[in-house]
């Protein structure tokens, strides 16, 4: 994540910064999990072989060309070392991805029911927790590849959250095109989550398109159980 610290001191650092029991118990700030990055021991027992998700790592390129401006995407050298483990939460199978971009910023990936990007970098001003709006806002502006055509609206709102996470804050982020009203939600950009301490900031991105999120407003969708997000070569007869 930041400096040199090694991977057990990162996950140490992240459990002082974040009480993880307490963000998973709560739906609300329970994506704050995709924080941690998982343990070597994990990825290094469960990853399954790369011939079998090269489907699945060609829509994760093209869902993060979509979510990430090309400046902080990773290269094809970076993709390669994509580790793909299934089953790894919630039934759900995850794609994990890790990365230094050429502007000193450091990318972790994980890729689920949505994708989950954490950011930091050396380079960055530390932000102040009482005004942490305005650093998510900063970073998301200059990280994530919100829609530029005629419709758009100026800069992203960003909510932050009442609830006590100790020493760090977490919220919502929406950009609506022009004329869209303040609290729909028809696309991507239209509310992502987000976590920070002033040092790293994780943006939690749907992957839904916008006749996605068509569907699941009407009530039969509404109350359909949740299928498990698997690789395709579980799926298959």
């Amino acid at each position: 994540m930041t400096g040199n610290l090694s991977k057990a001191d990162e996950f140490a650092e992240m459990e002082r910064i974040v009480d993880l029991a307490k963000v998973k118990a709560n739906p609300y700030t329970d994506f704050i999990q995709y924080a941690f990055w998982p343990k070597q021991e994990v990825l290094s027992a469960k990853r399954c072989e790369t011939r079998l998700i090269e489907n699945e790592l060609h829509e994760f390129t093209n869902t993060l060309g979509r979510l990430i401006i090309k400046e902080y995407l990773p290269t094809t050298a970076d993709m390669k070392t994509v580790v793909g483990i299934p089953e790894y939460l919630d039934d759900d199978d995850y794609l994990f991805l890790r990365y230094k971009t050429t502007s000193r910023v450091h990318v972790e990936i994980q890729d689920g029911r949505g994708v989950c990007i954490l950011m930091s970098s050396p380079d960055w001003k530390k932000g102040q927790l009482a005004q942490i709006e305005t650093f998510v806002r900063d970073i998301a502006i200059k990280t994530i590849n919100f829609p530029t055509d005629s419709g758009r609206a100026g800069n992203p709102l960003v909510f932050t959250s009442t609830i006590d996470i100790g020493p760090s804050r977490c919220g919502a982020l929406g950009w609506k095109r022009e004329g869209e009203p303040p609290a729909s939600q028809s696309n991507w950009y239209s509310q992502i989550m987000w976590w920070s301490d002033g040092t790293r900031v994780l943006f939690a991105i749907s992957k839904m398109s916008k006749e996605d999120y068509t569907k699941l407003a009407t009530i039969a969708n509404r109350t359909k159980q949740r299928k498990p997000h698997k690789f395709q070569y579980r799926t298959r007869p």
